[in-house]
């Protein structure tokens, strides 16, 4: 028996140890990364510990100012825009971790309900080649149709939006990331940094 075990010792897995303070930190629901830094091995939704993905996600952000060029100059010439856009984008790559449980739901949400939405728009297409169903197709309700299809993405888009991290300001020290949830953000140090809001 290993006479220096000391059974009351605390764990010295790197997984039981607590996260430093100067890694990652949060101010109510906006995470502060600092730059080089990447995020805790935890799932990003209820904060169990996890194994990161293997391929480094990248978080785009630029400057909202640039709105007031990019944006008039979308309508006039958009191809122009995205270069524009593309050229003053910064980006950040992280390693988000879900538990199994959050990326199964994560994986139907952001696959399967997209795969159902594919279907229904092809749906009326079939009555091209069935005539048949042509007689249930009429373009009114073909036109309604599509019309519905579009509003339930753009509210879906809007709904699961904060369910994915998304990177919202870029400073010289540290990034600011949302869109995690409550048991990640209560297993981070609270801190309100007086230079935060730059």
């Amino acid at each position: 028996m290993n006479q220096k075990f000391n059974p009351y010792q605390a764990p010295q897995s790197q997984d039981y140890l607590p996260q430093q303070a100067g890694e990652c930190w949060r101010e109510g629901k906006r995470v502060f990364l600092p730059d080089g830094a990447d995020l805790p091995r935890r799932c990003i939704r209820c904060g169990e510990a996890a194994e990161p993905q293997r391929r480094p996600r990248k978080l785009y952000w630029y400057h909202p100012a640039w709105n007031l060029l990019i944006i008039p100059i979308f309508f006039a010439a958009w191809p122009l825009a995205l270069i524009i856009t593309l050229a003053v984008r910064k980006s950040l790559p992280i390693h988000p971790t879900f538990c199994p449980q959050h990326q199964t739901q994560m994986r139907w949400l952001f696959w399967g309900v997209p795969a159902i939405v594919l279907v229904l728009l092809l749906l009326p297409l079939t009555a091209l080649f069935i005539p048949s169903l042509s007689n249930y197709f009429s373009s009114t309700f073909i036109a309604m149709w599509y019309f519905g299809i579009i509003a339930f993405c753009l509210i879906f888009a809007i709904a699961t939006s904060p369910l994915r991290p998304r990177l919202v300001k870029v400073t010289e020290d540290y990034n600011i990331l949302k869109g995690f949830g409550r048991g990640f953000l209560n297993t981070l140090p609270e801190e309100y940094e007086l230079d935060s809001r730059r």
